[in-house]
This record gives C-alpha cells, structure tokens and sequence, in this order.
C-alpha cells in the first residue's frame, strides 16, 4: 500500500462498545482489520514498527472516543 500511498491512513470508527466498526467512515472495509480495538490496533503498530523500523505510525483519535485514524509512513533510516 505505502508504494502508491506514503503515507497511507484510515479512520476507524469506534463503537460504543470499544470495539471498531467493521467498516470505515467511507463505507469501505477496514484494510488493517486485524485490530478490533484500541489496544490491538497500538500492539499492532508497536509490532509492526519493531519488525519493520522503516515505518512509522502516528495517530489521531476523536477527544469524544468516537473514531481514530492511523497514519503510517516509510521513513528513510539513512538520515
């Protein structure tokens, strides 16, 4: 995905149950939908990023807990 999109994002919304819906704001399916809460989508990225140190993720999360979007981008780790 990030060698057409760096970075690449999406936006998850979350349940009142503190789960993620199945579908993006957008109505399409979530692509990183391994993650079914806030925790799983922070251990993800943590692993991710200690597997792969190259990428790097930021995020983003609605003050009222409704959504929260990832971003994640390929740094160059020559500088």
């Amino acid at each position: 995905m990030l060698e057409t999109h760096n970075p690449y994002s999406e936006t998850f919304t979350i349940n009142p149950d503190g789960k993620f819906a199945n579908m993006r704001p957008d109505g399409i399916p979530r692509y990183f939908d391994e993650s079914k809460t806030l925790e799983d989508l922070y251990r993800h990225a943590h692993e991710i990023e200690s597997q792969c140190p190259h990428l790097k993720f930021t995020f983003d999360q609605d003050p009222n807990g409704k959504w929260i979007k990832y971003s994640v981008s390929e740094i160059d780790l020559k500088k």
